[in-house]
């Protein structure tokens, strides 16, 4: 069984990056892939996605709104935050609107 999986994230690399990671997989297709909450709300009303990756800073809309979104529309799906933002207010905000998970995104460079 493979998990179907949508990244909404702003960052043309990142997305990408995490678009690849997902191809690669033999355990998970990628099913959407959004830069805003307009091509969100799109992947959302299909609610074919078991795990989103949902970016809190999106330049349309709030992260934690969309993360209410999916929650309400998509019963059974499950969403991980991917963020800069490593404060204690963002994380509980984040698990309170209905986060399973809270991932924060690092800047190395491997050059």
């Amino acid at each position: 069984m493979s998990l179907s999986i949508s990244v909404i994230e702003d960052d043309d690399t990142i997305r990408r990056h995490l678009n690849e990671i997902i191809n690669s997989s033999v355990h998970c297709t990628l099913q959407g892939s959004a830069k805003n909450g307009v091509e969100a709300r799109l992947i959302i009303k299909e609610d074919k996605t078991d795990i989103y990756l949902v970016d809190l800073g999106l330049p349309d809309v709030d992260g934690l709104d969309l993360i209410a979104i999916i929650k309400s529309s998509c019963h059974t799906a499950k969403v991980l935050v991917i963020t800069t933002f490593g404060d204690d207010k963002h994380m509980s905000s984040s698990i309170r609107a209905g986060a399973s998970g809270y991932l924060l995104k690092t800047s190395t460079s491997e050059n």
